[in-house]
């Protein structure tokens, strides 16, 4: 699974993913155009997934994932340097994933993840308060 996000209205984006299965999960998200960012995420297993956000260059990022089993992921984002931000994502099984994005501080910010199956990730990013913005997943094809 290849997804490709782009034109966030402040400059240009690319992401990352691959390596996607039953048991790994590992992102990577750079160059959101108001300057650097790094995203790690690591064991990611029916039971685990920690996620590590830093350097978005316009302040500190915290970031937790917690209580991801087949059915749960509960994330709490917080402390983006530009104002306050919240963030949930619920129903993680083996084919749903739907999060929430809001109050990212410089503007009102929504997002949907849904049909997240063994070969299928649909996201759409909007509204980010200083912009228009657009997002494409690509390439999304099962990894066996």
């Amino acid at each position: 699974m290849q997804p490709s996000l782009s034109h966030l209205g402040i400059g240009s984006s690319a992401a990352s993913l691959s390596n996607l299965r039953d048991s790994l999960l590992q992102p990577s998200l750079s160059h959101l155009g108001i300057g650097y960012s790094a995203s790690i995420l690591s064991n990611f297993g029916d039971s685990l997934m920690q996620p590590s956000l830093s350097h978005l260059r316009i302040g500190s990022s915290v970031a937790s994932l917690s209580n991801l089993g087949d059915s749960l992921m509960q994330p709490c984002l917080s402390h983006l340097g530009i104002g306050y931000s919240a963030a949930s994502l619920s129903n993680l099984g083996d084919s749903l994933l739907q999060p929430s994005l809001s109050h990212l501080g410089l503007g009102s910010s929504a997002a949907s993840i849904s049909n997240l199956g063994d070969s299928l990730l649909q996201p759409s990013i909007s509204h980010l308060g200083i912009d228009s913005s657009i997002a494409n997943l690509s390439k999304a094809t099962k990894i066996a």
